[in-house]
């Protein structure tokens, strides 16, 4: 029963890893980008207790982490992740 979790374990784990860098590593990306295109600094806002900075970096968050859910969930080479996301 558990013969086949090993190999298994030796072939899909490291594509997972992988995928799941390049998701971080895209997310990170775009989140850098946002914060150097819009002229406020939604850290420092945050910092100062500005609660409405906090929820508008978190909704760019959520909108820019959505597109890489889906290529997580429909690609199978990190290839495809990194040109689609």
């Amino acid at each position: 029963m558990f013969s086949n979790v090993i190999p298994a374990l030796q072939t899909g784990l490291p594509v997972l890893i992988a995928q799941f860098a390049a998701a971080l590593l895209l997310l990170g990306v775009g989140c850098v980008c946002y914060m150097r295109l819009t002229p406020f600094h939604e850290f420092t806002l945050i910092r100062q207790g500005n609660v409405a900075a906090g929820m508008v970096a978190m909704g760019t968050l959520i909108a820019l982490s959505l597109p890489i859910a889906a290529t997580l969930a429909s690609s199978h080479v990190v290839l495809d992740i990194i040109i689609w996301g």
